[in-house]
């Protein structure tokens, strides 16, 4: 990038400019320019979202902010243009939007949710995973797509960004790069004129309700609540997020809220009759919202049983379904898994083999977790199912474990870890 000289340095305690993200419109066309200040304001550097250091939209920004980008050197004959208000002009299309008569629903805030899904792909990869946590043309990115979306923020969208930024700030590639792929498929989705089932369901599990009100009612149902935890959302106060299992099916379920609703407070593990609820559509586990039900604590023999007989065996098939389930939602999948060991190992770190000889091995973070917390409890009993959220390596699966199943002596007992 070329310098170029500007306004002077700020004094001690006034405050300086130092990264401004532009939309500059230019001969009918609008792109977004980053300008960056040098540390003695003395001079600044502009790039556009397509990589290009120099052109008339950077010297338009340059000029939008007082710099003079044909003399590098010279201090602006003209100083920073105040705000003003501009006449009135006809609508210019965003090149990341289609002209209204390619999109039905031009006018409506999934357009807009669109265009700004867009602008975060964008913003991340021209930044770089290593600095984009913090980048300001990140941030504003962001916050034009919460803007951009309904209010309240949706739990799917709230969840996604709360992944990115977790996923960010630890750096991880592998991560960031699905949820980046499931922006631009959300993006593509958004665009259809008539979205395939497929692709509604993709936006219904992002944006809910405000998409597709339908979904499937279930009744008469009884469901045991196995872990609660707090999860990264779009704010700081996070998810409340419920793991449940359908004692009839084996399916698992998540319950999701903000803590601005009303959050849990009795124990964990319990039993949830469930009289009505709805089932969104999209990746396992699916969410849940129980309208009518009733609870009693803990998890009896019956449940305990009916957990133990839907567990699975074969880890093999347990990959194939988690390799499934991240390349349809590559953004939004989030497995989990009940698995019954053959054998646990416990030569160095604990870990658990199926009949096949198949390895699961436990998830390690900046700290003991939960994963020190199975081994603890598992020095001097034989877990009979463990149940946790999936990751991938290249050697094989590994669970981030959030209970386990066992017994002492006749009784059987479930703990839950966190």
């Amino acid at each position: 990038m070329t310098g170029h000289s500007g306004p002077p340095a700020p004094q001690r305690g006034a405050p300086g400019l130092r990264r401004a993200l532009l939309e500059v419109e230019l001969d009918g066309r609008c792109e977004w320019v980053t300008v960056t200040v040098s540390a003695d304001g003395s001079g600044a550097r502009a790039v556009t979202s397509d990589g290009l250091h120099q052109g008339p939209l950077v010297d338009a920004a340059l000029a939008l902010l007082g710099y003079d980008s044909a003399a590098p050197s010279a201090v602006p004959s003209v100083p920073p243009r105040s705000p003003t208000i501009a006449p009135e002009r006809p609508a210019l299309r965003r090149e990341s939007l289609p002209p209204p008569d390619e999109h039905a629903r031009a006018d409506e805030p999934l357009a807009g949710a669109a265009a700004a899904f867009e602008d975060l792909v964008t913003a991340v990869v021209r930044v770089g995973v290593d600095e984009a946590a913090e980048a300001p043309s990140v941030l504003a990115a962001r916050e034009r797509l919460i803007a951009a979306s309904p209010a309240p923020l949706p739990l799917g969208l709230a969840r996604y960004l709360g992944r990115l930024r977790a996923a960010l700030l630890t750096r991880d590639v592998v991560v960031v790069a699905r949820l980046l792929d499931e922006a631009s498929r959300f993006t593509a989705a958004a665009r259809q004129r008539t979205p395939s089932g497929t692709e509604r369901e993709r936006l219904r599990v992002m944006m809910g309700p405000f998409v597709d009100s339908r979904a499937e009612m279930v009744s008469d149902r009884v469901l045991v609540e196995l872990a609660r935890e707090w999860v990264a959302g779009a704010e700081r106060s996070g998810i409340e997020r419920r793991l449940l299992i359908d004692t009839e099916s084996g399916e698992l379920l998540v319950e999701c809220r903000t803590r601005q609703g009303v959050a849990s407070l009795g124990p964990c593990p319990r039993t949830v009759r469930v009289g009505l609820a709805e089932v969104d559509p999209g990746p396992s586990p699916r969410r849940i919202r129980v309208l009518q039900y009733e609870l009693s604590n803990g998890l009896d023999a019956l449940g305990y049983a009916r957990i133990l007989e839907h567990a699975e065996r074969d880890l093999s098939v347990v990959r194939a379904r988690c390799q499934r389930e991240i390349k349809a939602y590559p953004g939004l999948s989030e497995p989990f898994v009940v698995f019954a060991p053959a054998h646990t190992s416990r030569d160095g770190a604990l870990a658990f083999t199926d009949a096949r000889g198949a390895l699961l091995t436990l998830a390690r973070g900046h700290d003991e977790g939960r994963s020190a917390a199975l081994e603890r409890a598992l020095r001097t009993q034989e877990p009979e199912w463990v149940v946790g959220a999936l990751g991938e390596r290249e050697d094989g699966l590994v669970l981030d474990p959030c209970g386990v199943g066992f017994r002492e002596g006749s009784t059987a007992r479930y703990l839950r870890l966190g």
